[in-house]
C-alpha cells in the first residue's frame, strides 16, 4: 500500500486564514515489514490502524494499494469500527475495487482501492496488506510516519531485511538516530520506531510535508530491475547503469539521417543546428507516457520514435540526443525532479527524479532542452526545472549539476492601468498586463479561448465583474526570455465608491492573494518563492475635479522583500500617476519570524487597499 497523500500538503496563499490547531485523524498504529529473499524477490507486509475524527480526515482512512508487474497483491483484510469498538464493516480482498486507469498510453500499473466511511465520527479503520515483490530490488518502501498534515501519530514501526549481496543504505530526514541495524553472516536488518508524534498543521507558506516530517529513505547497494543488474552505491554508479540502457538505441534510419542533414547542414553555428532540430522535434512528435517494465528507465529506441511520432520524456530527450549526434553535436541525457529543486545529492535512490531533459553544452553557453512541450520557446528553461539539480547520464557515470535559473528581477508582472474618469464618476480603463518567463503562456492560452471565456478570464484578472470589455489584444514574445501581454479596454459605470460629492477611487484593482496574510502565530517555517509586481496607475480627472487626498511616497525594505510607492501629479492637478512596486524575496524563515513577516505583508495590504479621494 502506498499511503494516501492529502491535498492539504500545499495550500495556496490566497486561502490564508487564522486557523486554530486541528487534528483530523490519528495513526493509532502503523507497521511495515519488508523482507527480500534474494536480489529479485521479496515481500512487503503492512498493517495500519487509523482513527478518523471528522470529515476533513476521511481521506486518511481510504485504502489505496498500488501494484504493477513487479509488485502484486497477495493478501488483504480489514475492519471498520465505531467509537465504541463495534464492527461497522468487515473487509476482504473482494471488497476492493481495481482500476488500470492511467495517463500513460502504455503502463503496467494498476490500483486497488476502497473508500471507507461510517455513519458517525470518530471511527477507526484497520487493514492489513501483503504484497509480493518480484524481479526488482531497485526501490525499497521507506519509513513515513505521517500520511498527511493535521494528523497525529501514536506509533509507527518499520523494518527491512535484505541479503548481504543486496546491501542496505539509509538516510534519515528531519530526524536522527532512529535507525537500528543488525547484521548476521548473510543478512542485514534495519528497524525504525517512532511514537507520540504531534500533528503538523496546515499553514499558508508552509514547506512541503516531506521537508518537515520525520522519514527515512532506504536504498540498495546492488540491485536488479527487470533482469538488468546495477550498482547504486553512488549517483555516479547509478548513472553508469542508466547509460548502459542506451546501448544500440540511438541508431537512426537512413531516411531520418537525410532529413537531419537537410535541415542542419546549411546552419552556420552549432546553436542554429540545435534550434532547427529542436523545432523539427516539436513539430513532428508528441508526448505520450510509457511505463512498461524496464521502459520506466530505458528510453524507446530513436528509430521507433521516428516511426511512431510519439514518446515519453525519456524517449523524446534521447531522440533529440540522437538527432544532435548525427550532426556531430554532443549532448547529455539528464534526469531531474519537477517537484523539488534540491535532491539528495549524497544519497543515490530512484525516488529523487521523475522526468528527463537534455543538456547541450555549447562554446558560449549551455542549453537545457525540454523535449515534451511542442510550443516551448527554444532555449527557455521553464519553472518546473529552472534552478533544479539534475543528474547528467554520461558514459563514465552520473554527474550531479544544477540547471540554470533566472534572476528574481525577471520574475515580475507589470500591470499598467490608464483610467479616464468622467464627470459622473464612470470610467474607461486601458489595461496592459505583461508577464515574463513562464507567465508568457497565460497570454498565449488566453488568446486561443473563445470570446466569452476570454472576457470571464479578464474580468477575473481585473477582479471586476461589472465592467464591459472591448479592444482585447494578445501579444506573445517567444524568445529565450519569453513574455506575454494582455491588452484590453474596460468601461465601468462607477470607478470606486461614491459618498456625496466625493469619489473614493482605488489605486489598485488587482490585489494579489499574498497581500492578505492573517496568521498571527504559526508552528511551521515560512517558505516563500520569489515574485514581484509593478503596478502603475494613471488617473485622468474630468474638468472641475480636485484631489482631496493623495498617497504619500514610501519605501519599505527588509529581508522579506521591498515595497515602494511613488506618486506624481501634473501641474494643473488633472493627472495623477502612482507606481507601486512589490518584490518578494525567495527564502525560508523560522516560525518565530512570523510577526516580522506579517508586518511586512501588512505593508503590502495597506499599499494595495488605498484610495485617492476625488471631489467635484
Amino acid at each position: 500500500m502506498k499511503r494516501v497523500m492529502i491535498t492539504a500538503w500545499a495550500l495556496c496563499a490566497c486561502l490564508a486564514t487564522i486557523r486554530a490547531e486541528v487534528i483530523n485523524s490519528v495513526i493509532e498504529d502503523y507497521n511495515c515489514e519488508v523482507e527480500y529473499s534474494s536480489l529479485t524477490s521479496g515481500t512487503c507486509r503492512e498493517q495500519t490502524t487509523v482513527t478518523i475524527l471528522n470529515e476533513n480526515g476521511v481521506g486518511a482512512g481510504h485504502i489505496v494499494i498500488h501494484c504493477d508487474k513487479f509488485m502484486s497483491l497477495e493478501g488483504f483484510k480489514g475492519v471498520i469500527t465505531d467509537a465504541d469498538g463495534k464492527e461497522v464493516k468487515k473487509l476482504s480482498k473482494k471488497d476492493l475495487k481495481m482500476t488500470e486507469a492511467s495517463s500513460s498510453l502504455s503502463d503496467d500499473s494498476y490500483t486497488y482501492y476502497y473508500e471507507t466511511y461510517a455513519p458517525r465520527y470518530p471511527y477507526t479503520v484497520h487493514y492489513e496488506v501483503v504484497q509480493k515483490i518480484k524481479n526488482q530490488s531497485i526501490a525499497f518502501a521507506g519509513f513515513h510516519a505521517y500520511d498527511s498534515r493535521d494528523q497525529s501519530v501514536k506509533r509507527a514501526h518499520y523494518s527491512i531485511s535484505v541479503p548481504k549481496e543486496v546491501g542496505l543504505r539509509y538516510k534519515e530526514i528531519n530526524v536522527s538516530g532512529v535507525v537500528k541495524t543488525q547484521q548476521t553472516a548473510d543478512r542485514i536488518t534495519a528497524t525504525v520506531e517512532m511514537t507520540d508524534l504531534p500533528a503538523i498543521p496546515t499553514e499558508v507558506y508552509s514547506p512541503s510535508l516531506g521537508s518537515l516530517a520525520p522519514r527515512v529513505v532506504f536504498a540498495p547497494e546492488n540491485f536488479s530491475y527487470d533482469g538488468f543488474k546495477g550498482d547504486m552505491k553512488s549517483w555516479n554508479s547509478f548513472g553508469k547503469w542508466l547509460y548502459g540502457l542506451f546501448e544500440g538505441r540511438d541508431v537512426l534510419p537512413e531516411e531520418l539521417k537525410a532529413k537531419v542533414h537537410q535541415l542542419a547542414d546549411g546552419c552556420s553555428t552549432n546553436r542554429e543546428k540545435v534550434k532547427v532540430l529542436y523545432r523539427f522535434l516539436q513539430e513532428n512528435t508528441r508526448y505520450v507516457s510509457i511505463q512498461l517494465g524496464i521502459g520506466g528507465y530505458r528510453p524507446m529506441a530513436a528509430a521507433d520514435v521516428f516511426a511512431k511520432g510519439f514518446g515519453d520524456c525519456k524517449a523524446l530527450s534521447f531522440y533529440m540526443k540522437a538527432l544532435l549526434k548525427e550532426v556531430g553535436i554532443e549532448s547529455n541525457y539528464a534526469v531531474i525532479s519537477t517537484d523539488k529543486a534540491n535532491v539528495m545529492a549524497d544519497f543515490a535512490n530512484v525516488t529523487e527524479f521523475n522526468h528527463a531533459i537534455l543538456q547541450v553544452p555549447l562554446e558560449a553557453d549551455t542549453l537545457w532542452l525540454e523535449c515534451t512541450n511542442p510550443t516551448l520557446p527554444f532555449g527557455f528553461v521553464h519553472d518546473d526545472i529552472a534552478g533544479h539539480q539534475t543528474l547528467l547520464v554520461k558514459p563514465q557515470g552520473g554527474e550531479m549539476v544544477r540547471v540554470r535559473d533566472y534572476d528574481d528581477d525577471l520574475k515580475v508582472d507589470t500591470i499598467d492601468v490608464d483610467v479616464t474618469i468622467a464627470a459622473d464618476y464612470s470610467a474607461q480603463l486601458r489595461v496592459r498586463h505583461k508577464s515574463m518567463l513562464d507567465g508568457y503562456s497565460f497570454a498565449e492560452k488566453l488568446g486561443k479561448l473563445e470570446a466569452k471565456k476570454q472576457e470571464l478570464a479578464l474580468k477575473a484578472l481585473l477582479k471586476q465583474s461589472n465592467v464591459v470589455l472591448s479592444d482585447i489584444d494578445f501579444r506573445v514574445d517567444k524568445s529565450e526570455v519569453p513574455s506575454g501581454e494582455v491588452i484590453f479596454t474596460a468601461s465601468q459605470q462607477l470607478y470606486g465608491k461614491k459618498s456625496g460629492t466625493r469619489l473614493f477611487a482605488p489605486i489598485n484593482l488587482n490585489t494579489p492573494g499574498y497581500a492578505n496574510y492573517t496568521l498571527n502565530s504559526r508552528k511551521t517555517d515560512i517558505s516563500v518563492p520569489a515574485s514581484g509586481i509593478v503596478y502603475r496607475t494613471v488617473l485622468h480627472l474630468a474638468e472641475g475635479m480636485t484631489v482631496e487626498s493623495l498617497v504619500k511616497p514610501s519605501v519599505t525594505e527588509c529581508e522579506f522583500g521591498k515595497v515602494e510607492e511613488k506618486c506624481e501629479q501634473s501641474a494643473d492637478g488633472s493627472t495623477i500617476a502612482i507606481t507601486q512596486i512589490v518584490h518578494i524575496n525567495r527564502g525560508r524563515y523560522p516560525a518565530d519570524r512570523n510577526a516580522d513577516f506579517k508586518t511586512f505583508r501588512d505593508v503590502i495590504k495597506r499599499l494595495y487597499t488605498q484610495n485617492i479621494v476625488i471631489k467635484k
